[in-house]
């Protein structure tokens, strides 16, 4: 079985608009603040005030595409014997002798983090029928893991 290794946070960890991403989050927490506290400054002058509301958009607009927007990095490999990992062209080999635990949270929609401990931590993209054929997979090669997720920590 083979999964994609993803990195959230698509805008913030690219190259060309990672600056200006910070940037505009700093004018749209600066903006906020005098909001806040009230301040004359943006009735008074109509454009800065359309300024300051495109500012506060443009951010709530790049927050909401970065929350579903990923990058691919790599991929993780489940076979019989080992765990491959390939991430940023460097490939990593895991016997499952020297797994302990794997720990499966989801994250959100179809991101879950996989945690084998104490090895290796990733977030990779997983469907519904994926996570039964990857919990199918480790039960059958006796490797214990635990799926974190709201209901389980309702019942413990």
């Amino acid at each position: 079985m083979k999964f994609d290794i993803i990195k959230p946070d698509f805008l913030r960890s690219h190259k060309f608009f990672s600056p200006y991403y910070k940037f505009i989050v700093l004018l749209a927490v600066f903006i906020s603040l005098l909001r806040v506290v009230d301040k004359e400054i943006m009735n008074k002058n109509k454009t800065l005030s359309i300024i300051a509301f495109s500012i506060i958009a443009l951010y709530f607009i790049a927050f909401i595409l970065n929350s579903f927007l990923f990058t691919r990095i790599g991929n993780i490999e489940f076979n019989s014997e080992k765990i491959m990992l390939n991430k940023k062209d460097i490939q990593t080999e895991f016997l499952h002798s020297n797994i302990k635990l794997i720990k499966i949270k989801k994250e959100q929609n179809n991101h879950y983090q996989i945690e084998a401990i104490p090895l290796f931590k990733e977030t990779i993209e997983l469907k519904n029928q994926d996570l039964k054929k990857l919990k199918k997979f480790l039960d059958n090669n006796d490797i214990e893991y635990q799926h974190k997720s709201i209901i389980n920590w309702l019942n413990e």
